[in-house]
């Protein structure tokens, strides 16, 4: 089974601040909000490891600032997608 590839959508303008992250979606007109711990999955979509385990949203142990890789639940990232803010790739 292929590794799924996530990218943001090119839609999609995001900042994030310390108590969490904004994000605006141009295809759906919407405005989301969400918690901080998903920064590193916005920054590096490309560098997530998706989990069947519900709720996990962390950082890959060894993965540093230039390169933020995150352990994200496969919920979370349907969850995403089906706001139209990331798309799969395969």
């Amino acid at each position: 089974m292929p590794v799924p590839v996530l990218k943001l959508r090119a839609e999609v303008r995001w900042r994030a601040y310390d108590d969490g992250v904004v994000i605006y979606v141009g295809e759906t007109c919407e405005t989301h909000l969400l918690a901080a711990a998903f920064h590193g999955l916005l920054r590096a979509p490309q560098s997530a490891q998706e989990v069947d385990d519900p709720g996990v949203l962390e950082p890959l142990p060894g993965s540093g600032d230039e390169i933020p890789a995150v352990r994200v639940s496969r919920g979370f990232v349907n969850e995403l997608v089906g706001l139209k803010i990331l798309d799969r790739l395969n």
